[in-house]
């Protein structure tokens, strides 16, 4: 099966107009008619309705797409690898699913920096929760997950990465005992569970709750505001405490903290991007901060 025709013919799916997918294939229309006339011969159906125009595509041509559309990314993947074997250096997309902390504070500076050493990688980013997560990478849909509890599937390689420890964080001012602070707690309203989500054992260490919230970037906002105090992951604010918006202001009588779990499927070779991905999230702090 030629693969130009499986481009023209996705193409045409997405456009479903023979003059505005042969513009931006940049070949004629007739051109990409016979294409398409030259796979349905091939394949023995009749994939386009069509009179004057597209109408549509049949049953037979809604099949093909879902598969022309993994035969073109596998063409993609292939050439992407073979260009940076070639010129030995990490390039091309590198498809990273994962949801809260690692998600939204560890990646940033992360990438950024993997980018700064290698312009050519583009990375994807899949915001999706943790089961979701552990399926798509599985299934090889997405490269690289990021949990917040070790993978409960046989099919993934892991690794344990970093580890954030909680703090009581909120205006800077002067240090006080943690009874005295008034806390912005952060619970999953959408289940039912009395349950908070950052560890603080309730049934031991009271505290006054002024504020619950679903978000941990808005029990930080409501922290700079002034509204109270916060026992959250000191990743999440260290780019606030090194500018004086927040600090820590009291200890915590208890400890606890989120560990990094990073997975990928197993019995994959990665590509250079990938790895370099990987290799970034083995050290303990992708930042050069040493919390220990």
């Amino acid at each position: 099966m030629n693969p130009e025709w499986l481009r023209y013919f996705a193409m045409l799916a997405e456009t479903r107009n023979f003059h505005a997918a042969a513009e931006r294939l940049h070949i004629t229309p007739q051109a990409l008619s016979k294409a398409i006339a030259g796979l349905e011969t091939n394949l023995k159906v009749k994939l386009v309705d069509r009179g004057h125009r597209v109408e549509g595509l049949t049953g037979a041509g809604e099949a093909l797409l879902e598969e022309t559309r993994i035969v073109l990314q596998s063409l993609e993947n292939a050439e992407r690898r073979i260009a940076e074997w070639r010129q030995g250096t990490p390039q091309g997309p590198v498809t990273i699913a994962g949801d809260g902390l690692w998600h939204h504070y560890l990646l940033p500076t992360l990438l950024a920096d993997l980018i700064r050493a290698h312009p050519l990688v583009r990375p994807k980013l899949y915001e999706m929760l943790a089961a979701d997560a552990e399926s798509r990478v599985a299934n090889g849909e997405v490269e690289i997950g990021l949990l917040l509890e070790a993978p409960q599937r046989q099919d993934v390689d892991w690794f344990a990465g970093m580890s954030s420890s909680y703090v009581i964080a909120g205006r800077p001012g002067p240090t006080r005992p943690w009874q005295d602070c008034q806390y912005i707690v952060p619970r999953f309203f959408r289940k039912e569970t009395s349950e908070s989500l950052d560890g603080w054992p309730e049934g031991k260490f009271k505290r006054r709750i002024v504020a619950e919230v679903e978000l941990l970037e808005t029990a930080i906002h409501l922290c700079e505001a002034g509204v109270g105090e916060a026992f959250i992951p000191e990743l999440a604010i260290r780019e606030r405490i090194a500018r004086g918006s927040l600090a820590i202001i009291a200890e915590a009588p208890c400890a606890f903290a989120d560990q990094l779990y990073v997975i990928w499927r197993k019995g994959i070779r990665p590509s250079l991007a990938m790895k370099e991905v990987l290799d970034r999230l083995r050290q303990n702090d992708p930042s050069g901060r040493d919390d220990a």
